[in-house]
């Protein structure tokens, strides 16, 4: 593991999990430098820094996707009228950011 951390490639850690167990054995060890009195390592925070922020953005996308779907389900719920209104309040606004005169829609 501690050559994986020296090695660090985002490109070959193929999962949340495997960036996990990465993170926390880097924090394991920059925990005992500490405690041995050493400096810690720069390859070390580097690695330890790259990881956390991989880690956060694979959460963040998951989190975006999660969103996407629970939008998608969400509206699969609407009936047309209420799809109709949303459409015509986004058609108006677009028209107003646009500057150009709103046509009559009608029924």
């Amino acid at each position: 593991m501690l050559e994986k951390l020296k090695q660090l490639n985002l490109d070959r850690i193929l999962d949340t999990d495997e960036a996990v167990t990465l993170s926390a054995f880097a924090r394991q060890q920059s925990i005992e430098y500490g405690e041995l009195g050493l400096s810690v390592p720069e390859w070390l925070e580097k690695s330890t820094e790259i990881l956390r922020e991989e880690i956060a953005r694979r959460n963040r996308s998951a989190k975006l996707a999660e969103l996407k779907n629970l939008e998608s389900e969400i509206e699969g719920y609407k009936t047309q009228a209420e799809k109709r209104s949303e459409a015509l309040r986004r058609l108006s606004a677009l028209q107003k950011d646009l500057g150009l005169a709103s046509k009559s829609t009608g029924k």
